[in-house]
């Protein structure tokens, strides 16, 4: 994974492993001073149909990528 910030904007870069693991219900969580945002938590969720996505963040611990 790759984040990048530039301003107000920040890009997330998955590669395919993220994607595989978010595909298996894996959620992926990082500490936003990764991106220059000390005290803001990123997690990214994939699921279908819409509620899916919702109900992982109560559901399914985050896991750290590097």
């Amino acid at each position: 994974m790759l984040i990048l910030r530039e301003g107000n904007l920040v890009t997330i870069s998955l590669s395919r492993r993220n994607i595989a693991l978010l595909l298996e219900a894996n959620p992926i969580r990082f500490d936003g001073a990764e991106a220059g945002l000390p005290g803001v938590t990123f997690r990214i969720l994939v699921g279908e149909p819409e509620p899916a996505p919702r109900a992982a963040c109560f559901m399914m611990p985050a896991v750290r990528m590097t």
